[in-house]
């Protein structure tokens, strides 16, 4: 049951469980070894830093990495999906000749 919850809740908002898991575990610093990778990853790809931190610990298998390839897939996804959503609603005037 939580499992789902959590599945839910990351793929709704993978940056604030992101910080949840960052706070409450140890997995972030586990599996990258530095904070600036898991920093940039918070602000560009929050659910590829997220899934690459739960699926590092034990070593990523072919599992992992299938589940961060997917995460990469979502994060771009996210992305080119907001600019077609923006642009379909931007209004276009045509030019007025005032002659």
């Amino acid at each position: 049951m939580f499992g789902c919850i959590f599945l839910v809740t990351a793929l709704a908002a993978p940056r604030l469980v992101l910080l949840f898991v960052w706070i409450l575990t140890n997995f972030v610093e586990n599996a990258y070894g530095s904070i600036l990778v898991p920093i940039l990853g918070f602000f560009f790809m929050p659910l590829t830093t997220l899934v690459y931190a739960l699926a590092a610990p034990g070593g990523p298998g072919t599992l992992g990495w299938v589940l961060v390839a997917t995460a990469v897939t979502l994060d771009i996804m996210a992305y080119t999906g907001a600019y077609g959503t923006r642009r379909r609603f931007w209004v276009r005037i045509p030019e007025y000749d005032e002659t």
